[in-house]
């Protein structure tokens, strides 16, 4: 949306996950770079980016790493790692992918062009993700039916098992996990909708089109990267 002359546009971005041979994030562990997620989203938004500018339009962007994940019990469980560590490499991923952006605009001419303000951002560190967005999103997420949340538990099948993967549970001890993983990732879809919202913003982003209707904004939904095919 087009907000005082500024069109404001972010982008949700990953932690730097490791991927498997197949080319899909097989999330054993997190690393500190930018993360392949990102840079595809990085072109994108170079691209969108410049569509306004050529028309004159002003452009607020921002990249938005997901530091609030090493808060998720089930990653810190899975990747064996502590939320502090987690923090921190997704800090220093902040650094890298503000070199590729920077790397990025330039090549397209865009680098510190006079109407576009850009940045890389940490989701909760940097106020992305507050407490009173986060107490919109839990009261969205606790509004809902155990069968909406148990629809996409079965909808992201394929991804929440990888984070039950190795764990020996039983059939109904397997659901629930399912449907707490599937809670808090719907928690954290509907708090940064909640913050885009109040900025006035379109959301740029690589997910399923079944999850952009939770932030609740607009949203420019690419699709993702099938297997082997994350050449940017």
């Amino acid at each position: 949306m087009i907000d005082g002359g500024i069109v404001h546009i972010y982008s949700p971005g990953c932690a730097d996950y490791s991927y498997g041979i197949d080319g899909t994030p097989d999330l054993e562990t997190v690393y500190a770079g930018t993360g392949k997620t990102n840079e595809i989203i990085l072109k994108s938004a170079s691209t969108l980016i410049n569509f306004f500018l050529k028309r004159g339009i002003r452009v607020e962007y921002g990249l938005v790493l997901a530091d609030v994940e090493a808060e998720d019990g089930f990653r810190q469980e899975k990747m064996k790692i502590s939320e502090a560590e987690f923090v921190s490499r997704v800090s220093e991923s902040k650094l890298s992918a503000t070199t590729d952006m920077d790397s990025r605009f330039n090549e397209i001419g865009i680098l510190g062009h006079p109407l576009l303000t850009s940045g890389v951002y940490l989701m909760r560190r940097d106020g992305f993700y507050t407490a009173v967005d986060e107490t919109v999103g839990e009261g969205k997420v606790a509004n809902l039916t155990p069968s909406q949340i148990r629809g996409n538990a079965l909808t992201r099948r394929y991804l929440y098992q990888k984070w039950l993967k190795g764990k020996h549970l039983g059939p109904s001890d397997f659901d629930e996990a399912m449907d707490a993983i599937a809670k808090r990732y719907m928690i954290e879809f509907f708090t940064f909708g909640e913050n885009m919202r109040r900025r006035k913003a379109i959301i740029l982003s690589i997910d399923d089109p079944i999850m952009g209707h939770l932030y609740g904004v607009p949203c420019f939904i690419l699709p993702k990267p099938k297997k082997g095919g994350n050449k940017i």
